[in-house]
């Protein structure tokens, strides 16, 4: 049986290690990686009877959330059976969730692993994705989206893939040549960093260069407070970075469109097409404060011109909107809660001696974009989005066990964690 258990765990490891291609390549493979991935750590808990990770705060929110939704699905107003199995199916999120932080990325080399094989394709997807900005075209045969970059994905969100999936991978690589003090080849996630913040900004996607800034904002400001001895470099890095977005916003005109676009969306807010959705998701939360209206169930909520709103869609654009509406205020309240539970694992864990506040700093950028409320986002209910949203939250908080990898390792060199 232990044989078995590390076969399954060698097969969804290598399944980890290979996500990143499979969303910037094939959906349908991610999709699949994803739920393998989950069938073989349930098959592993069951053999090893090792149910422990079910014992953490943070799986029991959202296994009360799963339940919930499951529950409340024959009761919400509108398509039961369809929002039924649509909550069915969305569990293999905290199944492969939950196999990624207790079961793949629970040491620090599993870590460096995926991390490695992950920068590695996404350097592919980056030559891929600026090749098509600079002939419209990309190397995989994609054309661009209007203005708006595609890369390898078909699509319009090349930009939210790299900064997501790029920056907890950057923070490994400059966490472990700062910690060997191989200082030398510093400049090789510096050039990644640089390279992921030039295409997020031509990619056309104005919501994810908004998580940039906040991400780099929160890297910095970290770094400036817990490092005082290296508050000259990180002025310096942070000067250094002003200046190349300066030049990228004066000479690229896809910048400048898309920042004036971006201000006047702003300015009249509640208007456009994205004020009305989240208008709309208030209704609809108003109307059925205890239930929701259903997963998968807004536009045919908001079609019929009950609410009263200029516009309609699949979705209200908000990840939060989405799921007040969708589950009325237990949902986003288990939600919230889960959230809290993981976020307080990062703080305290976090530790600003040396090259642990670098690992520190990214790990709390990465999970700042996957999570922050005041932004556009996908819906959390679509394939693509929703893994997106998993394996970039999972990789983010497994790197709370690099921050005390120096420190907290068992014999064998597995990270532990309380």
């Amino acid at each position: 049986m232990a044989k078995l258990s590390s076969r399954l765990h060698a097969v969804a490891f290598a399944l980890m290690c290979a996500i990143p291609l499979l969303l910037s390549a094939t959906r349908a493979g991610a999709d699949v990686a994803f739920c393998i991935i989950g069938v073989f750590f349930l098959l592993h808990s069951t053999i090893s009877k090792d149910w422990l990770w079910t014992r953490h705060p943070e799986m029991r929110a959202l296994g009360a959330l799963w339940g919930f939704m499951l529950a409340v699905s024959w009761i919400t107003p509108f398509n039961h059976t369809e929002s039924f199995l649509s909550a069915l199916i969305w569990g293999r999120f905290i199944v492969f969730f939950a196999a990624a932080r207790y079961w793949l990325l629970n040491r620090a080399a599993a870590l460096r692993t995926v991390s490695y094989t992950g920068l590695f394709v996404l350097l592919l997807v980056a030559i891929d994705t600026f090749w098509q900005y600079r002939t419209g075209v990309s190397l995989s045969g994609r054309p661009m989206n209007g203005d708006r970059l595609t890369g390898p994905l078909g699509y319009a969100n090349i930009g939210n893939l790299l900064l997501k999936t790029g920056f907890p991978m950057l923070g490994v690589a400059l966490y472990q040549l700062m910690s060997q003090h191989k200082t030398r080849l510093l400049w090789l996630p510096v050039a990644g960093l640089c390279a992921i913040i030039s295409l997020v900004m031509v990619s056309g996607e104005r919501s994810t260069a908004v998580l940039l800034f906040l991400s780099l904002g929160m890297i910095a400001l970290m770094l400036f407070i817990g490092l005082p001895q290296a508050r000259k470099w990180v002025l310096s890095a942070v000067v250094g970075i002003t200046l190349m977005l300066g030049a990228l916003a004066a000479t690229q005109p896809v910048i400048q469109s898309k920042a004036a676009f971006f201000v006047e969306q702003v300015s009249n807010f509640w208007v456009t097409p994205y004020g009305q959705l989240y208008i709309g998701a208030g209704k609809l939360w108003l109307q059925h404060p205890f239930t929701g209206i259903g997963i998968k169930q807004f536009f045919k909520a908001c079609d019929n011109g009950a609410l009263h709103t200029n516009y309609c869609d699949i979705h209200p654009h908000n990840m939060y909107a989405e799921w007040m509406a969708l589950t009325g205020t237990p949902g986003i309240c288990l939600l919230l809660l889960s959230l809290f539970f993981m976020s307080r694992e990062l703080v305290r864990k976090a530790d600003f001696s040396g090259a642990n506040a670098i690992i520190t700093a990214f790990a709390f950028a990465g999970c700042a974009v996957v999570v922050f409320p005041f932004v556009v986002t996908q819906s959390p209910f679509a394939n693509w989005p929703a893994m997106l949203y998993w394996y970039c939250l999972s990789l983010s908080l497994g790197l709370t066990k690099l921050i005390g990898s120096a420190r907290d390792t068992d014999d064998e060199g597995r990270v532990t964690y309380h």
